[in-house]
């Protein structure tokens, strides 16, 4: 919902804190988007929006399971609305036995619930005013050690939004968003208290201005965006510990100022050009210019992007000094310089009463982009700025009503992705990947199958490339009456990846029944 998320686990945000039964869209910008976003944006925004509900009252509850290892995800909304405020609480709650591949751990068991409460208060006819509290917790096991290890995880988000006017004369927001990610280790074997492993924050305010002025928009205002990473070290019981290497606490903050113009020309066209200019505490100051330019027709639209950004190291990437089990060390690097970012799109959106199709063309050049490498004389694992990388592509998106009840649609994304120092391919990438889906619908729409195509090409590395795999998956949905729905499916009905490859993807084939209620979910959300 527009909120920045902290939080990682094995290098990414973790988003088992998200119910998905919960997602009402998701909105992806492609490309540099720091100027409305923040700095770091430089390859684009995902913002997950999540339903809301606007009717005097919601009831929205789910279970889903799957065949293997006792999966199974439940969840439960509940709100209230009137005329001064709107309430929701959402709970959600996840478990699995985990499973393995020959041997090892590739999914550990763990149990995970998030509590969120959000109201809305319109004070007048002006004043408006959002506030959201999460809380999380994620507790797994972990069998692959001699000691039985357990990893507790804790989230604690708060988010207060205020709203002031109206878009028609002059609109004042204001934003403060604060997020805490902890991690805890424990040994059960040593009957052990919860040993404190990082902590993760992040401090956020906002201040926006938006005007209305003739044919144009304005938009401008101000930023601070602080970050802090504690890790302490007693290696001597717990060798998770210490990611920093020392008892240390490595703090950053940025501050922005941005300012954008929204033009409407002719009706037809749209023109945004706006700049942001960062003032970092570690790597100074950096001006940042993007310029957009909608044309549209009758029967196609046509878009062009050009913008530059910066993207400062983390605090990860710059001082890490981790021992991976005694077997390799993960380190920063504090010489990291930040990452620069120029790119350039065109896109042509054709659409027609049967079918739409979008075109888009894009390169993107990074100016020491930062990544972890392998260091084989060290045995580590040091992340590094690479010098140039190119990353040229084409995307093609495309959807067909085939028949009344017969939907397709697919997206290609060809990549080519270049360290132009090495004169190679850029390590970890794929050239091509597709996603189809194939939707008959049946009986009036109250049911439809579903059957998901993937594809991936060969990842490469140099030292030794992931072959190529498909997936296959499907599901049958079933609307009981505008209250229930039923579906059920296979995962992996077809997975060519090899079993040492699908870490991240379920390795077998395995079944799943999911039902939901959502009782008001006839009357309309709140558009965002």
């Amino acid at each position: 919902d527009g909120n920045r998320m902290t939080g990682e686990k094995t290098g990414n945000i973790d988003f088992s804190r998200l119910n998905t039964s919960n997602i009402e869209r998701i909105e992806v910008l492609n490309g540099g988007a720091s100027t409305s976003y923040g700095s770091g944006a430089i390859g684009g925004v995902i913002n997950i929006i999540t339903k809301y509900n606007e009717s005097p009252y919601l009831l929205r509850a789910g279970s889903k399971m799957y065949s293997e290892n006792h999966d199974q995800n439940n969840w439960l909304s509940i709100g209230y609305s009137n005329k001064y405020f709107d309430s929701q609480t959402n709970y959600t709650k996840k478990s699995s036995d985990g499973y393995k591949v020959n041997g090892d751990v590739i999914q550990n068991m763990y149990n995970d619930f998030s509590l969120n409460q959000i109201v809305r208060f319109n004070i007048n006819s002006k004043l408006k005013m959002y506030v959201s509290g999460t809380f999380y917790e994620h507790d797994t096991e972990d069998y692959n050690y001699n000691n039985k290890r357990r990893d507790k995880y804790y989230d604690k988000q708060f988010v207060l939004n205020l709203d002031y006017g109206n878009l028609e004369n002059l609109l004042v927001k204001f934003k403060y968003n604060i997020d805490n990610y902890d991690k805890f280790t424990l040994f059960e074997a040593l009957n052990d208290d919860e040993r404190i492993r990082s902590s993760h924050n992040l401090n956020l305010y906002n201040f926006n201005v938006y005007k209305t002025l003739n044919k144009n928009n304005l938009y401008f205002g101000f930023e601070n965006y602080s970050e802090s990473f504690y890790s302490p070290t007693d290696l001597s019981y717990n060798p998770f510990a210490g990611y920093l290497g020392l008892d240390s606490l490595k703090s950053t903050t940025i501050s922005s100022l941005f300012f954008q113009n929204e033009i409407n020309l002719f009706d037809r066209t749209q023109i945004v050009g706006g700049i942001r200019y960062d003032a970092s505490s570690a790597f100074g100051n950096h001006l940042g210019p993007h310029l957009s330019i909608l044309y549209k027709n009758k029967n196609f639209n046509f878009r062009l992007n050009s913008s530059k950004n910066f993207k400062a190291p983390t605090l990860k990437e710059l001082y890490m000094s981790w021992d991976h089990l005694g077997m390799f060390y993960v380190n920063g690097n504090e010489n990291l310089k930040p990452e620069i970012s120029k790119y350039l799109s065109g896109s042509i959106e054709f659409y027609k009463s049967k079918y739409n199709l979008t075109i888009k063309s894009y390169i993107h050049l990074l100016d020491n982009m930062i990544a972890s490498v392998e260091d084989f004389e060290f045995d580590q694992m040091v992340y590094k700025n690479f010098k140039s990388v190119s990353i040229q592509g084409i995307d093609l998106y495309f959807k067909t009503f085939i028949h009344n009840n017969l939907v397709f649609n697919s997206t290609l994304s060809l990549i080519n992705p270049r360290d132009i120092s090495q004169k190679r391919q850029l390590d970890g990438t794929n050239k091509i990947s597709i996603n189809s889906n194939l939707i008959f619908n049946l009986f009036e729409g109250s049911q439809n199958i579903n059957i998901n195509y993937k594809f991936l090409s060969e990842t490469y590395n140099f030292v030794e490339k992931i072959p190529e795999y498909h997936v296959v998956n499907f599901s049958y949905n079933w609307n009981i009456n505008n209250f229930i729905k039923i579906s059920s499916g296979i995962d992996n009905l077809v997975n060519t990846a090899s079993l040492e490859n699908r870490s991240t993807i379920y390795p077998d084939t395995r079944y799943f029944i999911n039902l939901s209620i959502d009782i008001n979910s006839a009357n309309k959300r709140r558009t965002k």
